[in-house]
């Protein structure tokens, strides 16, 4: 009696290893650039799913949700809150299903920028800037310098002014006398100043303070 033979049958694909931990390579008031490397593993993988959560401190911690995928090493995950904390984490995925997320990281999205900025003072070679601040811990502020020049603006490089009170106030020196400029201010983190927020609309023109917005 003969005997029958079959196709040996495919192996098995499992899920894949863990991705190590992401990293972030810009950050605004809603936003956060995130990276990582690249998976490395016995079977291939079709992309990666993106996760992301709340943690904006003791008790305010909420579940895991999905945020996206891509076949790339680097997505923007969007949607977010000012000046609140999140973490992120990333799994690889093939055909065979998601595999188990990596260390999370965590991130802090920096506040957003002052609700008011206004020229109040003009001389020949300096501008006074003043603004509302903005609520929050570990705050500093970086201005951006726009100058007029040959019939475009141009940005010059940024003015950092650590906080102060309840108004703050910089003085902006060695401006050249006579040209034109427009003025937008950002939120900093000042324990890491790579955390920039978004930038502001731009300054009012110089002259009296217009009036305060209304209330909540």
């Amino acid at each position: 009696m003969g005997t029958t033979s079959s196709a040996p049958s495919a192996p098995a694909r499992t899920l894949p290893a863990p991705v190590e931990q992401p990293f972030f390579t810009a950050i605004s008031s809603y936003s956060v650039a995130l990276a990582w490397p690249k998976w490395v593993g016995k079977n291939a993988i079709s992309g990666y799913r993106v996760e992301v959560r709340l943690n904006d401190g003791p008790g305010v911690l909420g579940e895991w949700a999905p945020s996206g995928s891509t076949a790339a090493l680097a997505i923007t995950v969007d949607g977010l809150s000012a000046n609140t904390g999140y973490d992120l984490r990333v799994a690889a995925f093939n055909a065979a299903g998601t595999g188990e997320y990596g260390d999370y990281l965590a991130v802090r999205t920096p506040a957003a920028p002052p609700p008011l900025l206004y020229v109040s003072g003009v001389g020949t070679s300096f501008a006074v800037l003043n603004w509302v601040p903005q609520p929050g811990a570990r705050l500093s502020y970086r201005v951006r310098l726009t100058r007029y020049t040959d019939g475009a603006w141009t940005e010059e490089p940024p003015r950092d002014k650590g906080e102060a009170g309840d108004l703050n106030t910089l003085n902006l020196t060695g401006l050249v006398h006579g040209a034109k400029y427009k003025f937008r201010i950002a939120s900093v983190d000042s324990s890491d100043p790579r955390i920039v927020g978004d930038l502001s609309p731009f300054s009012h023109e110089g002259g009296a303070p217009p009036p305060p917005p209304p209330p909540p």
